[in-house]
């Protein structure tokens, strides 16, 4: 009892780390509810059993709701990752108890256990109002009449076993990572911000470039969504990667030593901004795939609005579940930079040019992958609505969903990152 004890005064005492974490749980217990009563409601399906494999339509729903429910569960695995790495302090002075490996697993079981509990109420309560809202929307776009207020007692019983499985999952392969670490490593542990060059062959720039690029010509000349596709996501995972690594460096050297030396605003904007965007390289990755896959599989069935309607469902989902992801990612990266701030500020820096420091950087982050996405779902949009084969407003919107999504994110990175450098400015 003592140790439950200790972990849940832990809990309380560093709750604000444990808010994005608790965000994550309670939105994955919220979209498991949600595609699960879908699955399970025969109306979609036109009457017909969600065994009847046969009907093209049950196995969309079927298949794009589990692809949504193992991605979202994935995140929360991603975001509890990120939570447990700013524990490692605490932990680590726990264990300079001689505490076994026994009453480790119950410190951390009984802070999952209540974060999942809190989860679990909240994200129920949530999926029951939105439910509904679901229902009336596909109903409209489909065109079938299906009963509003349904819940399926499979669904309610599902996201609960799964929440279970997922706390136990979490509280062992938690143990076992803090087990390998010794404790004075768990107390001083930090986040290495550099990154050595870990490649098998020494590539050229130009051909992170020329990958990086090469979904824009393939888009123009193929006409194929499903292609350009594939090369997005080969651009994504090589060239992105590559890009950010090897390629922009030189540039923001070379742009500081001949535009920014006197500008010291700039200076330390560009510089954060890359070391944030190597940071958080393969949040970004995961972001910008969800919302290209999500669009190629839009303008693939545009011509059947009953497809579209379910793909736009979990298409809002998923890039909720993914922002939310990028976002700890983000603010943890942040957390590593207040010791810096803080020194700036003794050097001479006010706190208005810190925030102009804090703004800036994060609208290259998040421009950037605007950017991105802007460049390539358009040039596998513009063949279609050039052509007359998609309307401009679908373009726009399913564009929209991803922009107002990168906005928010953005804006709340902003209001987070300047608040906690402002706090430890003032100490």
């Amino acid at each position: 009892m003592k140790v439950i004890k200790f972990s849940l005064q832990m809990l309380g005492k560093e709750k604000k780390k444990s808010l994005f974490y608790i965000m994550s749980c309670t939105f994955s217990v919220m979209v498991t509810f949600l595609f699960l009563n879908i699955i399970y409601n025969h109306h979609y399906y036109g009457d017909k059993q969600i065994m009847a494999f046969g009907d093209y339509n049950s196995i969309l729903s079927v298949m794009l709701s589990f692809l949504v429910i193992t991605i979202v569960v994935a995140m929360s695995f991603y975001a509890y990752n990120f939570y447990l790495s700013s524990q490692t302090k605490e932990i680590g002075i726990f264990l300079l108890g001689g505490s076994k490996l026994s009453r480790l697993f119950l410190y951390l079981f009984s802070q999952n256990l209540f974060i999942y509990l809190i989860s679990l109420v909240i994200g129920m309560v949530l999926g029951h109002g939105v439910v509904p809202l679901v229902n009336l929307y596909i109903a409209h776009q489909m065109n079938i009449d299906i009963p509003v207020f349904v819940y399926s007692p499979i669904a309610f019983f599902g996201t609960i076993g799964i929440m279970l499985a997922i706390l136990f999952y979490l509280a062992i392969v938690a143990t076992g990572f803090i087990r390998r670490h010794e404790i004075k490593e768990l107390i001083g542990m930090k986040k290495d911000m550099s990154k050595k060059d870990e490649r098998m062959l020494n590539l050229p720039s130009v051909f992170y470039i020329v990958l990086f690029l090469s979904p824009i010509p393939a888009a123009v000349l193929m006409h194929n969504p499903e292609l350009t596709a594939i090369f997005s996501f080969v651009a994504i995972l090589g060239g992105y990667k590559g890009f950010c690594r090897y390629v922009l460096p030189p540039l923001i050297q070379k742009i500081q030593r001949k535009a920014l030396l006197e500008h010291k605003i700039g200076l330390i904007a560009s510089g954060n901004f890359h070391q944030g965007l190597v940071q958080t390289c393969a949040s970004s990755q995961i972001f910008l795939i969800i919302c290209i896959f999500m669009n190629t599989y839009m303008i693939t069935n545009a011509n059947n609005m009953n497809t579209v309607a379910l793909i736009f469902v979990a298409y809002i989902s998923l890039v909720i579940s993914v922002s939310m992801g990028l976002l700890y990612k983000v603010l943890l990266e942040v957390s590593q930079r207040k010791i810096t701030f803080n020194h700036l500020h003794k050097l001479g820096y006010t706190t208005r040019e810190i925030c102009k420091i804090i703004r800036q950087e994060v609208l290259c982050l998040y421009g950037m992958m605007a950017l991105i996405l802007l460049v390539y779902t358009g040039a596998v949009y513009l063949p279609y609505v050039i052509n007359g084969n998609l309307e401009v407003s679908f373009m726009m919107q399913n564009m929209g969903i991803f922009l107002l999504a990168i906005m928010v994110t953005g804006t709340i990175s902003y209001r987070t990152y300047k608040k906690g450098m402002m706090e430890e400015i003032r100490k």
